[in-house]
């Protein structure tokens, strides 16, 4: 009966050591916890100090827990991991002789592939903040590559601007002076007045042209004053029955690289609508979502497209294309919903911090 119950006791000082190493290692530090699961093992083997030894391939050195001064080796264990080709040496050690049955060995065993598997844990944990911090690095250099990018085609383009407006614009118009000088100067014949009369016309559509032209180029209302104010420029300047603006983003300034990016989304789209849907009505909102997306939409009552026409390449394909390539370089997305005689819908999203910063 004595017999029974000393063996019923040493199994739950077994059990009992297995599950306390698991919580310890489970809650805390590692090489904190591997030395509060050696003190354990000691106390367990009547062992006074206790050490592991870790593979190569780790960067700690051994960990140790000692009750007293240079005992003499008692135990030693090695625990192999597996499919992650490490192991570990757990050394008992005692100035007396310690007696350790097989079932406590066993136990001591289990106890140092917890430590293993502990450890093997925490390795795989340090490489994944590793890949994610390295993750992250590349995340911010390749969104500040696409902004230096943004950046210097906005700048070429404010180059031709600038260029255009002080060379072929300044030429238009000295030509447009210089014919309008001769057409009031003298009596010239009917025939050869009407000649002129056009070339007028015709030199005073070339500057509204290139005027109009460079104004896309490089809008000054996006840089002074923002998105919204940019896009209500250009719709002031549109040749549609009725248009309607509703922006909800306010005194909110963007991120330039989103607002230069929204608004040549804008201008591409308000272009087609011009240009190929024929459209009466048209409407565009500007806001957030709920999820922190910045939200672009545009609706118009035109002729509509299907988008397996093939055709559709002629005018709107070739711009979609523009402006999902355009999104995708600040981690946008695109969305079109039209059907022949059904209009267009389109809505450009992307994504922006609480800090109004791209989240590409």
């Amino acid at each position: 009966m004595r017999r029974l119950y000393r063996e019923s006791e040493a199994k739950a000082a077994r059990l009992r050591l297995i599950v306390e190493a698991r919580t310890i290692l489970d809650s805390a530090d590692f090489e904190f916890a591997a030395r509060q699961v050696l003190a354990l093992a000691c106390a367990f083997s009547g062992a006074s100090s206790a050490r592991i030894e870790f593979p190569e391939t780790q960067a700690d050195e051994t960990i140790s827990y000692e009750r007293s001064p240079s005992p003499s080796l008692a135990i030693v264990l090695t625990v192999a991991g597996g499919e992650d080709a490490s192991a570990i040496t757990l050394s008992l050690a005692s100035e007396l002789q310690v007696l350790i049955s097989d079932d406590d060995r066993q136990t001591l065993g289990i106890v140092a592939d917890q430590i293993l598997s502990a450890l093997n844990d925490r390795t795989r944990r340090q490489e994944r903040e590793a890949f994610t911090e390295a993750l992250k690095g590349r995340e911010a250099m390749l969104a500040h590559l696409v902004a230096e990018m943004i950046s210097a085609q906005e700048k070429e383009r404010a180059r031709v601007a600038y260029d255009l407006h002080d060379g072929v614009a300044q030429s238009l118009v000295s030509l447009l002076h210089h014919l309008q000088a001769a057409a009031a100067g003298q009596e010239i014949a009917n025939e050869a007045a009407q000649n002129l009369a056009n070339c007028i016309d015709l030199a005073r559509r070339c500057v509204g042209d290139v005027r109009h032209a460079i104004a896309d180029l490089r809008p000054a209302e996006l840089d002074d004053l923002g998105l919204a104010a940019a896009i209500r420029a250009k719709l002031d300047a549109m040749r549609i029955e009725t248009i309607s603006f509703s922006d909800r983003l306010g005194e909110t300034r963007l991120p330039r690289a989103v607002e230069i990016v929204l608004y040549r989304v804008a201008q591409e789209a308000l272009a087609n609508a011009e240009k190929h849907a024929a459209c009466k009505h048209l409407g565009i909102e500007l806001g957030k979502t709920a999820d922190g997306m910045v939200a672009l939409t545009i609706r118009d009552d035109g002729r509509g497209f299907a988008a397996s026409d093939r055709q559709r390449s002629r005018g709107h394909g070739i711009g979609l294309s523009a402006m999902r390539e355009r999104l995708a370089l600040v981690g946008g997305t695109l969305a079109i919903d039209s059907a022949p005689g059904a209009g267009t819908s389109l809505l450009a999203e992307v994504p922006v911090d609480t800090n109004g910063e791209t989240s590409a």
